[in-house]
């Protein structure tokens, strides 16, 4: 046989090709089962740790309801005090108790011998109340209802400055529950300066005002001594009031009053754009510095008076002899702000073509409103200005009046006053 002539070439075992198939295919497999047991890995991974954290949540979850003197659980009821660590004098102190059921199933309760006082840090009670009658209590599941709300009960009781205690304690069932939480009231003497205008037009003469407000138990006394007040612009000053005589100026101030010290007038320049006030005083000897932002604009021509409407605060219907109040505001319908000036406003509410109640506001100064877009400024209180009540049932018309730079806007509504 001739030693190029070609031979077949034959393979007892598996071809090259065979073995390079099997062996991607192996490699295939191979990447699957490790997806698979790492997929198998990261699951176990996060069951575990979901596992953990509900265990965490519990085992915290319990250990606050047994170490929080102001949470007390008695399953499915968890009992609690509600009050803010601190709180402002001559503010609503908002303390609550509380009962909320934490199942996915209605529960019932007796509720025995309810008590709650307020003790000083000396342990003298400075309010006490006390419902020594049974009440039986059915919740829906995860209702939750106030036990003892102190606003509701004492809505004009002041509490002086100093730190408290919070002492409640009742029978549910067959159980005991006492709970305690501790507050701080803190009085404040707020001052600001105020223009009693949201913006300043261009070359405009304002008047500037100290704002103090006496949020303390007791009358305030203050000499004011040299003052100077002075307006920025882009950096630069470009007004200034001063007093250097020393000769001072006294204020008493009533707890719970405000008092508005005019400062002097002061010329805006002509530029549009933000401005800013600072202001250092000396106030019983002590020096004190306060500052505000203001804008210098003009008032919109555009889109005018189509843009506002006037937003009554107001009840339809009161009983005879009670208390009626109203709060007026204007608010801005559009998306964009608003530049305007308030030249006149009327409140009054009338009966057959009488005048009852009457207030009007016309000031060669005027009010210069500024509203935000879709946003609402309040112009009157009715509560501000006197009570006003009905001593006999009937249909009575409140009307509401605002004049503009660009027109009037005005309300009309009818009130009701009936028999109690």
């Amino acid at each position: 046989m001739a030693e190029d002539e070609s031979r077949e070439i034959k393979y007892h075992t598996k071809s090259p090709e065979k073995v390079i198939e099997e062996l991607q295919r192996k490699s295939e497999q191979n990447s699957k089962m490790k997806k698979n047991k790492k997929r198998a890995v990261i699951f176990l991974s996060i069951s575990i740790l979901i596992v953990s954290g509900i265990a965490l949540f519990y085992f915290l979850y319990e250990r606050n309801s047994r170490t929080v003197s102001y949470i007390r659980k008695i399953h499915p009821l968890v009992f609690r005090v509600v009050a803010e660590k601190t709180y402002e004098f001559g503010k609503d102190t908002d303390i609550k108790v509380k009962v909320s059921n934490i199942a996915q199933r209605p529960a019932g309760f007796e509720l025995k011998d309810f008590q709650f006082q307020i003790r000083d840090t000396a342990g003298q009670s400075v309010y006490s109340f006390r419902y020594p009658r049974n009440t039986t209590v059915e919740m829906e599941d995860y209702e939750s209802r106030i036990v003892f709300d102190f606003l509701r009960e004492n809505p004009e009781q002041l509490i002086r400055p100093g730190t408290y205690t919070i002492e409640t304690r009742f029978g549910v069932d067959d159980e005991m529950v006492e709970l305690d939480k501790q507050f701080k009231v803190y009085e404040n003497i707020d001052m600001s300066l105020r223009l009693f205008n949201d913006y300043a037009r261009p070359g405009q003469t304002l008047p500037v005002y100290l704002s103090i407000l006496n949020n303390s138990p007791e009358q305030k006394n203050y000499s004011l001594g040299t003052y100077n007040v002075r307006l920025f612009k882009d950096g630069e000053q470009v007004g200034s009031l001063r007093k250097r005589e020393e000769a001072e100026d006294r204020l008493k101030i009533e707890q719970g009053e405000k008092t508005d010290f005019k400062f002097g007038e002061i010329d805006f320049p002509d530029e549009t754009g933000a401005a800013r006030l600072e202001a250092s005083y000396f106030l019983n000897d002590e020096l004190h510095e306060s500052e505000k932002e203001i804008k210098v604009e003009a008032i919109n021509s555009k889109p005018g008076l189509k843009a506002l409407r006037i937003l009554p605060y107001t009840v339809k219907v009161i009983g005879v002899d009670q208390s009626y109040e109203a709060e007026i505001l204007i608010v801005n319908d559009k998306d964009r702000e608003i530049y305007e000036q308030i030249k006149g406003f009327e409140f009054n509410i009338a009966s057959n073509d009488s005048i009852l109640y009457r207030y009007t506001h016309y000031d060669e100064r005027n009010l210069n409103l500024f509203l935000p877009p879709y946003a609402k400024r309040s112009i009157f209180k009715s509560s501000e200005w006197r009570q006003i009540s009905f001593p006999q049932k009937g249909k009575y018309q409140v009307n509401v009046s605002v004049e503009m730079q660009n027109g009037i806007l005005e309300y009309s509504e009818e009130l009701t006053v009936e028999n109690q």
